[in-house]
């Protein structure tokens, strides 16, 4: 802040001018501010170029203004009546925003593409680093910028550039604008720096086409002039007042935001009915290389337009209507200019509208510029919103070519001051030789304007004394206020001072009282030392009689430990052998009784399990019985089927045979009448003749009855045959089913004994160990042995009849499956002999239909060549009797052929059938000998289970015996334990005499020490306590050690002597260890606790 405040007079003469002319200020025009839009305004003071010694290069590369696109988010009331949204961005960052004129086709939509587009997503944070900060760093550099915000009323233009103006804890809040977050950002930036710089800020308002000051106390209006010279703007009576942080540059937006014309519309409540202009200009300054300062200056305007707006829709009346109208004519003119600029016309309308004068050069001038186009989503807006987003897209193509601010030097200043005050003295001559009255017109209107500077200087001094007055006021009550606290603090620092002094006193009363202390202390310590001594003394009487008593107790001890010794072995032997004989007795009795139940349930087992094997063994005979009476029946059945089978087909071949004879009987008949008719037609050819028709009609209605009546009895024939090979091949399959039910019974019966069985002995193993477990307390090792040997015969005979049963079920599986292979080889070849049959059926009838076609066929043939028959009938009968010789002998040798296969099926099938009888029988035979095998193996197993069971029974007594006479064994043998005695140890003491002191001596009285103790010097008593104590505790320890020896000396009345080898220093050490450590122990105590209380 002071390097910033050092340039402040420095920079205000700056940023002046006079009230009618372009010439340079001097420090007393502060008032008259300038605004300039050009790279050479902050210069326009200094005069012409040449004069300048440092000149900032100039950029000609030309830039387009850059374009932002801002879309607001829908309101409350937007979103209450449900309004179609017509705007659709890329997210809350983009460069492409598209407007749909018509919700029912995607066909109308318009696409726009800018520098950067803002959803309503985007923050305002989103905006300014986006779109202020890279133009900031542009104005730190010396460079002019512009950033106004444009767009329809009630799209968010006020609230982008300035939002909340209210800040917290010297910071801005989240919804700060462009305003606020740049003062912040600014002054951060030059204290980061650390650089002399000056910041002052303007703020001017456009409203009904009348430029006001919002930062001026009285409410005044401004004029704006053009500078021809410098190709600029000047605005007459503007106030750039200079601020040293930010929030002095808050306050004074918020000062001028509350001067600003708003009113209240349909559109916004807000409405800003004025365009506004917030400057912000800034002087650093710096040191060139060749050790001079120079001033670099740069400028940011701040532009927040008014929208534009439809009067209808925002309801403006009167004084609003009048409003809106100024307002949207400025932002035509505006938008003529933008027109005007993108199509480089040759006039480009600037002078039309203040605004667009004061807009002049960032709108294709020397300044960069950006436009932020701030667009509402509401459907209702479709018009202005596009109006917006045409006239920024045509903003887009304006070029301007920015420079940076020349830098100015002291030097430079100074000549222009000088050729100020020239002027002015020059002036001031002219006018004492005209005796006052005569002045020229621009000496006049400057002289004019001077004044009113000064006046204007004069009341921002007066406001400046008046605000050092308050300050002077203020700073006076804050030194009443340090002075009150000094007089306080004095007061107490001479209360503390004279506590000080009492604490002295205190100390020096407390260094006498030391003194005294300190001489009894050492009397007191004589004293204790005295004590001490005869402490001593008394400790060596006492531990002799704690010698002895303790060389007593432990004779004591050894006799109580003998008594003690004798009665628990006695009591220990009564009690033992008491436990002893009543456990003997007990587990004798119950032992008896335990092997007594265990033998009778032996008993009981053996017996249940010899009645259950007979009645399994009684039981399994019937029922093999019953199926061999099952088998005979089913066999017996099976052999009148055979039988009855045997003559159906002996019956069929006979039928067979008898149709054939009559074949053949018939096919004689035809033969010989054909022979007779042919005989009778070569003798009456011509009798015939007109009778041909009619005979030949009768010789084929015979020949088709004939054909018909054969063909019905072959047909007759084959059915029967079909039909009882069919019934055959039924009683077939149900005898195979029958014999395979057999089978599986006798299978399931087999397996229903071996589970019986397995379940049976399955019990009784569990009868066994349940059995077992309750003795297992007591003979666990015997029966462990008895119960092994059961279980391995047990499983031994278990797996030998197991196997047996299942060998022979393996038996019966095999007998099935060849039995039922062959039935069906059997079925399989019947079923080829019925195909051949059919086959030969199908070949005998086409022969026969073929022949009958045939004969039909030289029928027609006699009937449609009657005129010529004649001349040739005798040719032709020939020929009829040769063929019908062929057709006659191709019937007998199909006849033959059938009768022939029939017999080659037949005694094929008799010969199929009686293999399978034979197989039957001999299945049957088999089977009869395993079941009777079986039968000799259940025969066999029962008598080797009963024989198991009586071994079992013998075992049993057996084991009995032997487990009883080992108990008697175990009981003769525990009676003649032999009964614990005492032994004796030698340790029992003998009597003796016991030595001890009877009189000690005492300390002298308290007045004898001291009066002894007086009689020394007090600069010795130290020395001489010290003497005296080293002395006294000489001579505790020779009496000590005199006392010890003493006392070794009388061990010799212990019933256990030490050898006579053994040294008497390890007699000392032995004692020194059981003796003195609780002496010595409870002396150091007693002496700690003595000096602790002195």
């Amino acid at each position: 802040r002071g390097s910033s405040l050092s340039i402040q007079s420095f920079s205000n003469s700056i940023s002046t001018t006079n009230n009618e002319t372009l010439s340079p200020p001097n420090h007393k025009t502060l008032g008259k501010k300038t605004f300039q839009h050009h790279s050479s305004e902050s210069t326009s003071i200094i005069g012409k170029k040449k004069h300048h010694e440092y000149n900032n290069e100039i950029n000609s590369n030309e830039t387009n203004i850059q374009v932002v696109v801002r879309c607001r988010g829908r309101s409350q009331r937007e979103i209450r009546e449900n309004n179609y949204n017509i705007v659709t961005t890329q997210g809350p960052r983009g460069k492409e925003v598209c407007i749909h004129t018509s919700p029912l086709s995607q066909m109308n939509t318009r696409t726009y593409t800018f520098d950067r587009v803002f959803g309503p997503e985007a923050d305002q944070v989103m905006v300014f680093d986006d779109v202020v900060l890279p133009i900031l760093g542009e104005v730190l550099n010396g460079y002019n910028c512009t950033i106004f915000a444009y767009g329809q009323t009630g799209t968010g233009k006020t609230y982008t550039m300035t939002g909340d103006m209210s800040g917290d804890y010297s910071t801005f809040s989240n919804s700060s604008g462009i305003i606020p977050r740049t003062l912040y950002r600014l002054f951060n930036i030059l204290e980061t720096e650390d650089t002399e710089y000056s910041v002052k800020c303007s703020f001017i308002e456009l409203y009904n086409e009348e430029l006001r000051d919002l930062l001026s106390i009285e409410d005044k209006k401004v004029k704006i002039f053009e500078d021809t010279i410098k190709k600029g703007v000047v605005i007459n009576g503007m106030e750039d007042i200079p601020i040293t942080n930010s929030s002095d540059g808050i306050k004074l937006l918020q000062m001028g935001s509350h001067k600003r014309q708003v009113a209240a519309t349909k559109c916004n409540d807000l409405s800003s009915r004025s365009h506004s202009i917030f400057t912000i200009t800034i002087h650093i300054k710096e040191v060139a290389e060749v050790g001079e300062d120079l001033l670099k200056v740069g400028k940011l305007n701040l532009v927040d337009l008014a929208g534009s707006e439809n009067i209808g829709r925002s309801g403006a009346e009167n004084k609003r209507a009048r409003e809106a109208g100024m307002i949207n004519q400025s932002l035509l003119t505006l938008g003529r200019v933008i027109n005007a600029l993108v199509d480089k016309s040759q006039h480009i309308p600037y002078r039309e509208s203040k605004l667009t004068r004061l807009l002049q050069d960032s709108l294709g001038g020397k300044t960069k510029t950006c436009i932020i186009a701030t667009i509402s989503p509401e459907k209702n807006n479709l018009e202005e919103t596009i109006s917006t987003l045409e006239y920024a897209n045509r903003a887009k193509s304006i070029k301007n070519k920015p420079q940076i601010n020349q830098m100015m030097t002291k030097k430079t200043l100074i000549k222009e001051y000088i050729q100020d005050i020239e002027r002015l003295k020059s002036d001031l001559n002219a006018c004492r030789q005209k005796t006052g009255i005569y002045l020229s017109e621009s000496s006049y209107k400057e002289l004019t304007g001077e004044n009113h500077s000064n006046k204007t200087l004069v009341e921002e001094q007066q406001r400046k004394i008046d605000a050092l007055e308050l300050s002077l006021k203020s700073i006076r009550e804050q030194f009443e206020q340090n002075m009150k606290l000094f007089i306080q603090t004095k007061k107490d620092l001479e209360k503390t001072s004279k506590t000080l002094e009492d604490t002295e006193n205190i100390l020096r009363k407390t260094e006498h009282d030391l003194i005294d202390t300190k001489q009894h202390l050492n009397e007191e310590i004589i004293i204790r030392k005295a004590h001490q001594t005869t402490e001593w003394e008394l400790d060596i009487i006492a531990n002799e009689l704690h010698a002895t008593l303790k060389k007593t107790i432990v004779d004591i001890n050894n006799l109580h430990e003998k008594i003690e010794r004798k009665t628990e072995v006695e009591s220990s032997n009564n009690i033992l052998w008491n436990e002893i004989k009543s456990d003997i007795t007990t587990f004798t009795k119950n032992l008896n009784n335990d092997i007594t139940k265990y033998h009778l349930s032996q008993l009981k087992y053996c017996n249940e399990l010899e009645n259950k094997i007979a009645e399994f063994i009684t039981k399994e005979i019937k029922q093999i019985n019953d199926n061999f009476q099952f088998i005979d029946q089913q066999l017996s059945g099976f052999e009148s089927k055979h039988i009855e089978i045997f003559n159906r087909i002996d019956l069929g071949k006979q039928e067979t045979n008898n149709s054939l004879e009559e074949i053949k009987i018939f096919k004689e008949d035809i033969k010989s009448r054909l022979n007779d008719g042919f005989k009778n037609l070569n003798k009456a050819t011509k009798r015939i003749s007109e009778e041909i028709f009619g005979e030949i009609i009768k010789f084929q209605q015979q020949i088709h009855n004939s054909y018909s009546q054969l063909g019905h009895d072959i047909k007759s024939l084959f059915d029967d045959t079909q039909k009882h090979i069919t019934a055959q091949a039924s009683e077939i399959q149900n005898l195979k089913s029958e014999f395979l039910t057999l089978f599986q019974y006798i299978r399931d019966e087999i397996s229903h004994a071996s589970d019986h069985f397995e379940k049976l002995l399955s019990q009784e193993q569990e009868k066994s160990l349940k059995e077992k477990e309750e003795l297992v307390a007591h003979i666990s090792c015997l029966i462990n042995n008895l119960f092994e040997a059961q279980n391995k015969r047990y499983a031994a005979q278990i797996d030998y009849t197991q196997s047996n049963i299942n060998n022979v079920s393996n038996k019966i599986n095999e007998l099935a499956s060849s039995f039922s292979g062959k039935i069906d080889i059997w079925s399989a070849k019947e079923n080829l002999f019925i195909k051949k049959l059919i086959s030969s059926k199908d070949d005998i009838k086409n022969n026969v239909i073929s022949a009958a076609k045939n004969i039909d066929n030289k029928g027609a043939t006699i009937q449609t060549n009657t005129q010529t028959i004649y001349s040739e009938i005798l040719k032709l009968t020939d020929a009829q009797m040769q063929e019908t010789n062929t057709q006659i002998q191709l019937f007998n040798d199909t006849l033959s052929k059938a009768q022939s296969q029939n017999s080659l099926h037949y005694n094929a099938y008799i010969k199929d059938n009686d293999s399978i009888s034979d197989y039957i029988k001999n299945s049957y035979q088999k089977l009869k000998t395993e079941i009777n095998n079986i039968k000799e193996n259940i025969d066999i197993h029962s008598h080797f289970i009963i024989d198991l069971t009586q071994n079992q029974k013998l075992e049993n007594n057996f084991h009995k015996d032997s487990i009883v006479s080992q108990i008697v064994t175990t009981y003769d043998k525990i009676l003649s334990v032999p009964i614990k005695k005492d032994i004796l140890t030698g340790k029992t003491p003998k009597k003796c005499n016991y030595e001890y002191p009877t009189s000690w001596k005492l300390t002298k009285s308290h007045e004898e020490i001291l009066k002894q103790l007086r009689k020394v010097p007090l600069s010795e008593i130290d020395t001489n306590v010290i003497c005296l104590t080293n002395l006294k505790h000489a001579e505790s320890e020779e009496s000590k050690n005199e006392i010890i020896k003493e006392k070794i000396s009388d061990n010799s009345c212990t019933e256990t002597q030490p050898n006579s080898n053994e040294k008497l220093s390890d007699i000392e050490i032995k004692v020194s260890k059981n003796a003195l450590d609780s002496y010595e122990n409870e002396f150091k105590s007693r002496i700690r606790k003595r000096t602790y209380q002195m």
